[in-house]
């Protein structure tokens, strides 16, 4: 069984306090998702690249296994981020204004979209 820092109610929570305070285009000027997503990625690379160096000494065995350990976690919590990423994003729907369909001060539908479609 595996557990997340990620569920609905973290999700809704963060997308609920930014709707209130009119935050939401501040929080994705940021581009924390970007940030998180990139560091991920790049991290992913490091351990492939250090794995295409490794031979076949014991030591580089030791090594080998470290890094697929490490491998594994980054790919774990980067799943974990994108459930909160896609968990925050539906959530925003709810907050919406009624009269504009935008929540908060935040961008349209599209904006959305794209958001989405880059943290893939």
């Amino acid at each position: 069984m595996e557990a997340f820092f990620c569920d609905d109610g973290f999700a809704m929570g963060i997308a609920y306090i930014l709707a209130i305070l009119r935050q939401d285009r501040a929080f994705e000027s940021l581009h924390w998702w970007d940030s998180v997503t990139r560091f991920h990625n790049g991290e992913l690379v490091k351990c492939s690249n250090e794995l295409a160096t490794l031979g076949k000494t014991k030591a580089d065995s030791d090594k080998r296994d470290e890094l697929e350990f490490k491998r594994k976690r980054i790919a774990a919590d980067r799943r974990e981020f994108e459930a909160l990423f896609f968990a925050y994003r539906g959530a925003r729907t709810f907050f919406r204004d009624a009269d504009t369909g935008k929540g908060g001060d935040s961008g349209t539908k599209d904006d959305d979209e794209d958001a989405i479609a880059a943290a893939v």
